[in-house]
């Protein structure tokens, strides 16, 4: 029986399901057939919309970098045409990806709270070596999910200052580092402020 990507996602551990995703982009970003969604859907024995959901993983949460992107988007409205369909919805669904993709909101708390914990407690591993290990194409990505994770008060304090600490003990530019986390210290205390009036009515 093929899986579902719930299936999927209970079986593997984040960075593998990330793995997958990455994998399966490549393999159809790749592929010539019009024939590829079924092709990959037997290949790797997963549903029609297990392969869809993956595929938009890996476009969204930086699986794959900017060109794979683009061969999707193409692949996706050339093999719309092919089966007689119009590329306008897959248009407007390849731009919310984009636009998911640029503004980091697929990402679930749950997973961006497992990276960022993940970060703080393997001091021993470089970010490189992180970012590598969730298949992120770029570091950045790796910036940003820690970024947010500590402005959205996604993590503890506790997780809070390993980042911190580990941050100013790897530093290039000390006082930047020390002004960066400052600022970031600052913005989770207001969202704290925020979060505490809010709970109150």
């Amino acid at each position: 029986m093929a899986y579902n990507s719930l299936d999927l996602r209970k079986q593997l551990s984040l960075e593998d399901f990330y793995r997958f995703s990455q994998r399966l982009a490549y393999d159809y970003a790749t592929s010539s057939a019009s024939t590829a969604v079924t092709a990959l859907t037997e290949k790797y024995d997963i549903t029609k919309s297990a392969f869809y959901t993956l595929l938009e993983i890996a476009v969204t949460h930086h699986l794959v970098n900017d060109n794979i992107v683009q061969s999707i988007r193409e692949k996706l409205i050339s093999n719309l045409a092919a089966h007689g369909c119009k590329g306008y919805k897959s248009t407007v669904k390849y731009n919310q990806l984009v636009e998911q993709r640029t503004n980091f909101s697929a990402f679930l708390k749950k997973d961006i709270e497992y990276i960022a914990k993940y970060y703080a407690e393997h001091p021993e591993e470089s970010k490189q070596e992180i970012c590598a290990r969730f298949h992120f194409y770029h570091i950045k990505v790796m910036n940003r999910i820690l970024k947010i994770a500590c402005e959205e008060l996604i993590i503890s304090d506790k997780v809070f200052n390993k980042i911190r600490q580990r941050a100013i003990d790897n530093a290039t530019d000390l006082q930047y580092t020390v002004d960066f986390f400052s600022q970031l210290a600052r913005k989770r205390d207001q969202a704290k402020q925020v979060k505490k009036s809010q709970s109150a009515f």
